[in-house]
């Protein structure tokens, strides 16, 4: 959107939360570009366990357009986006022995205590994370946000390229590069933008 290259002052993002503790609508909405998950757009998966779901319930949808409404009406120019899961899923997302959890000597690879990392070089798993991506259209937000985007320019390139193709040129995509500053160059082609987390000194 024109805000960003036609005002020239900082901007402020609320990266999962906002500050101070305050989740609120008018909290989100004092920020330049909110990243929020899908709960709290009201939105709810269309299956149990999670990762069998194809995308949102109808009624959900409605009530994340409902809630977007209601903060564009406090601030008509930010920046909404929703992270959708990929690189790891809860333990309770998929029965144990299914064939998406990624796995070394045939155990699962844990991530944090209670997530397994996914498997993303699986063609099949990563069309499931498009189909979900495409399901946020209907929320009628700008864009989407990955987590732990990795060194990885196989499955990424072919996971992007599925999503650009899924959901238009108008529709942001953007990523968390870690400490990989300028390490991705090969996802580039196909975001908006790229976040680095956390900091570092130089001399």
């Amino acid at each position: 959107p024109g805000v960003f290259t036609d005002t020239p002052y900082p901007r402020v993002a609320m990266l999962w939360a906002s500050v101070r503790g305050d989740n609120s609508l008018e909290a989100i909405a004092r920020h330049d570009l909110a990243l929020v998950g899908p709960g709290r757009l009201g939105l709810h998966y269309n299956a149990e366990p999670v990762g069998l779901a194809t995308g949102f319930t109808a009624e959900s949808q409605i009530r994340a357009r409902e809630t977007v409404a209601k903060v564009r009406a406090l601030n008509a120019d930010i920046i909404l986006l929703c992270e959708i899961y990929f690189y790891e899923w809860s333990e309770r997302w998929l029965p144990p022995d299914h064939e998406w959890w990624m796995r070394e000597g045939g155990e699962r690879v844990q991530f944090w205590p209670g997530t397994y990392r996914m498997d993303w070089y699986s063609p099949e798993y990563r069309s499931h994370v498009v189909g979900w991506t495409a399901s946020l259209l209907d929320a009628g937000i700008d864009g989407v946000f990955y987590d732990n985007v990795r060194r990885e320019p196989e499955p990424w390139i072919a996971f992007l390229g599925d999503v650009r193709a899924a959901v238009g040129d108008d529709f942001l995509i953007l990523a968390n590069a870690g400490y990989a500053v300028g390490k991705h160059d090969f996802a580039a082609p196909y975001l908006n933008g790229v976040m680095y987390e956390s900091g570092w000194g130089h001399d």
